[in-house]
């Protein structure tokens, strides 16, 4: 039997320019076309970035999206891919590294997609530093904290 939890290390030539330094930073996972999404995080000195990048595993190739409309600036976002949807969403974080914020966004990076506002009947409580379970629906989020710990 294998060891389904064993290191696995693989290396990827990378091209064009890459996001800048950061932590916290909300990212996802599109396995079936290998895309890698970025979204958001903090410097070291506090300040959040609102950009969204994707990293395609084939060619080795950082690009930026840049799309009007989306989540403004923050860390520590629940991101997940939505393989049902093909689209990127981000719920909640933290902006400006005081306040959490109740906003929930999907980008779908086809033709006619980009950022769109989302509404839920059912939203869970402002958060920041939760995770979404998988990318299976219904979604489940996990932890965060709110604007008191």
């Amino acid at each position: 039997m294998t060891n389904p939890w064993s290191p696995t290390t693989f290396i990827v030539s990378v091209t064009g320019t890459a996001p800048s330094a950061r932590g916290a930073m909300g990212w996802a996972f599109d396995k079936a076309s290998r895309t890698l999404w970025l979204f958001g995080g903090t410097t070291l000195s506090g300040n959040s970035f609102g950009d969204l990048w994707k990293f395609e595993v084939a060619t080795g190739a950082w690009t930026q999206v840049t799309e009007p409309g989306g989540p403004s600036a923050r860390m520590l976002t629940a991101t997940v891919w939505d393989s049902a949807k093909q689209r990127l969403l981000v719920l909640h974080g933290l902006e400006g590294g005081m306040f959490t914020s109740d906003e929930f966004f999907a980008f779908d990076p086809g033709a006619d997609g980009g950022w769109s506002e989302q509404t839920l009947s059912n939203r869970p409580t402002t958060r920041s530093g939760s995770s979404f379970l998988g990318d299976m629906l219904p979604l489940c989020l996990f932890g965060g904290a709110d604007n008191f710990g």
